[in-house]
């Protein structure tokens, strides 16, 4: 696939659902749940910057870069959506998955490829990146490889970009790395569009009334829709891995 087959846009983020947001619907996320992302959605609330964020934001490029000279070969660069200026036109960072247009995805990286067909050199993409910049104490969270939480998020883009599998590249403390490629999961991508489609019509339910209880009657209308009585936080609870 070329960067020009996919739909790029400018989201508004309060109508659509991306790959972090999904991660908090699912109930994987140790930092929020299903209604502070309603609350986000209806309410306008935004999500403050702190200094994990700002500096996981300042090094992203430079270790993009490590990535680049240690796994890109000569036919192979890293693109960056938001940041690379480029001679192809996008209308914004993010792409809207093709069948379900609520559900979009801003990736850190994609991964370019020159490839020779039968009319010549062609850039396709063939994978994709995802830069992390953790603490020197957080890398056993990665023990048994991506956390659940990250794992939401590469799967919303294998989905959208229609990719087997989607790669980490972490930098641990400031002072070691490591890489992991993430797998495809056919479980998870399921519970994705399912729960994601719920969140979402609940979502536009709740726009049709006014004042807090926006909040209660949308995430009651997604209670009702999935068939959950609250919103448990399964934290790193294993689904099958397909």
């Amino acid at each position: 696939m070329k960067i020009t087959d996919f739909n790029w846009l400018t989201v508004d983020r309060s109508n659509i659902i991306g790959g972090s947001d999904m991660s908090a619907i699912l109930g994987y996320s140790k930092w929020s749940g299903p209604t502070d992302i309603m609350q986000q959605k209806l309410l306008g609330n935004s999500v403050e910057v702190n200094d994990a964020m700002f500096w996981g934001t300042k090094l992203e490029a430079p270790v993009a870069e490590v990535y680049e000279e240690l796994y890109c070969d000569s036919s192979q660069y890293l693109f960056d959506p938001v940041n690379t200026p480029t001679i192809v036109p996008l209308a914004g960072p993010s792409v809207a998955h093709r069948d379900y247009p609520w559900l979009t995805g801003s990736p850190d990286r994609l991964i370019m490829e020159s490839v020779e067909g039968m009319k010549g050199e062609t850039i396709i993409i063939s994978g994709g990146l995802e830069i992390k910049c953790i603490g020197f104490f957080s890398k056993k969270a990665w023990k048994e490889g991506v956390p659940i939480y990250y794992q939401v998020q590469a799967q919303v883009y294998m989905m959208i970009f229609g990719m087997p599998r989607w790669e980490f590249f972490v930098l641990h403390g400031g002072q070691s790395h490591f890489h992991i490629v993430l797998e495809e999961n056919p479980f998870m991508q399921e519970e994705i569009i399912e729960k994601g489609q719920a969140f979402y019509n609940a979502l536009q339910h709740g726009r049709h009334h006014t004042g807090e209880t926006d909040i209660n009657m949308a995430m009651d209308k997604y209670r009702e829709l999935t068939g959950e009585s609250n919103e448990e936080d399964r934290g790193t609870n294993a689904i099958p891995m397909g």
